[in-house]
């Protein structure tokens, strides 16, 4: 299980449910839940969609902890 269906099961949703709420195609939240699609390279709008709809920060659904490091960085 990676970070997003993590977070996504934590908030209590279904895939079609946080696809909704985000704005994003179903398909897509399947593939960055099955890692065919690498979150991390995602587009900001879709992360941001994303992190709103399970009211979390971007951390809680990227798993490169370089980028991890980035976002952190002040």
């Amino acid at each position: 299980m990676n970070k997003l269906q993590a977070a996504r099961q934590n908030a209590g949703l279904s895939q079609t449910q946080l696809a909704a709420r985000a704005g994003i195609n179903l398909s897509s939240l399947q593939k960055y839940e099955r890692d065919a699609k690498d979150i991390n390279s995602a587009k900001l709008k879709t992360l941001l969609k994303l992190c709103r709809a399970l009211s979390c920060s971007l951390e809680d659904i990227l798993d490169d902890p370089e980028l991890i490091d980035l976002i952190k960085e002040k």
